[in-house]
């Protein structure tokens, strides 16, 4: 497959489906481990956090890999979600998770999902991946369904 202009419905529908069980596994997980002591849930917190960063890192990569063969002309370069996705991965995979600036896009932090800028470290939180994956999610819905 070189380019895809057009995904199907179901083909969106899956991952939409799968992505938000993912979302709401880790964070039913995450609830379940602050019970207990306070030393307890202090060390759990902490080791969440970092297992937070990775999974939102790792689930973003994956879910842009559903999708990688959209052409991008038909996604734009004005800085949408799909761009976002796009040079999060980038980074994440060449830049020691630095967001790098991409030259050929606009991208504004300020209009980001994200908000993060270019030359601050990656580290995403579930809230914000999953506000992240609505917005990527709905602008392949309009751009290429």
């Amino acid at each position: 497959m070189l380019a895809t202009n057009k995904y199907p419905a179901t083909y969106l529908k899956e991952r939409k489906r799968d992505v938000a069980a993912q979302l709401d596994s880790f964070e039913a997980l995450a609830a379940s481990g602050r019970a207990g002591s306070e030393a307890g849930k202090k060390a759990y917190g902490d080791a969440l956090a970092a297992v937070e960063a990775a999974f939102c890192a790792n689930l973003i990569q994956a879910l842009d890999h559903a999708f990688v063969h959209r052409t991008r002309g038909q996604e734009g370069k004005d800085g949408n979600a799909l761009n976002e996705v796009r040079m999060l991965c980038a980074s994440l995979q060449t830049a020691d998770a630095v967001l790098m600036a991409d030259k050929t896009i606009k991208y504004d932090p300020a209009r980001a999902v994200s908000g993060i800028a270019p030359g601050e470290k990656i580290s995403l939180r579930v809230a914000v991946t999953r506000r992240l994956v609505d917005a990527f999610l709905a602008g392949i819905e309009a751009k290429f369904s």
